[in-house]
């Protein structure tokens, strides 16, 4: 994780990125690897929320510490007695997003797998435009059976074409202190690159 803070330190925290999974063991390894493999030389911290896993999801997570030292990990909260799902990614996202440290959130999932300069590409889009998306890549981690579930929408120009045209994660430029959405379609202006 070049460029983020040690664990402990003061030096704020330009960026944060946010990855909430439940039983993810078989995929996760491969998204942390390439988060280590970062090159932005800014600051940033992974905050990884696990979401009520059952597998080895979280001790597969922490055995990345030395090589992510800008981790953070949490459990979300439990079940909700308020007539609301026991668990939910955005309920599990939203837990991560209050305790993070960063002026800019990001986020990826365990079953995806990000480039090596992912972070800095969402750092310099949003220095510039209140959302930005990246380009999917569907097959490498996912069953025959997630893709039969979840068939490819096909290529998308959004915002007239450019770097996103199959976008599925939006990236928003908010103090994490005021982020709070329950679904992306929340966030005003935040679906430029989402699909």
């Amino acid at each position: 994780m070049r460029g983020a803070p040690a664990r402990g330190t003061d030096a704020k925290v330009l960026a944060s990125v946010i990855l909430a999974a439940r039983n993810a063991a078989p995929t996760i390894e491969a998204q942390l690897e390439e988060l280590a493999r970062q090159t932005f030389r800014g600051s940033w911290e992974l905050v990884f929320v696990d979401d009520g896993s059952h597998d080895a999801t979280p001790e597969v997570v922490e055995a990345w510490r030395d090589r992510l030292p800008a981790l953070r990990t949490l459990a979300a909260p439990g079940p909700s007695t308020a007539g609301r799902p026991e668990r939910t990614v955005t309920r599990a996202r939203n837990h991560a997003v209050a305790h993070s440290s960063g002026e800019l959130l990001l986020f990826c999932d365990a079953d995806d797998v990000v480039g090596d300069a992912w972070v800095e590409r969402m750092v310099d889009g949003l220095r510039t435009h209140p959302a930005v998306g990246g380009q999917i890549e569907r097959e490498r981690l996912s069953s025959a059976v997630a893709l039969d579930v979840r068939p490819s929408k096909g290529p998308r120009l959004l915002d007239g074409g450019g770097p996103c045209r199959r976008a599925r994660s939006t990236q928003i430029r908010t103090p994490s202190a005021a982020y709070h959405l329950t679904s992306p379609a929340d966030a005003e202006g935040g679906t430029r690159c989402q699909s």
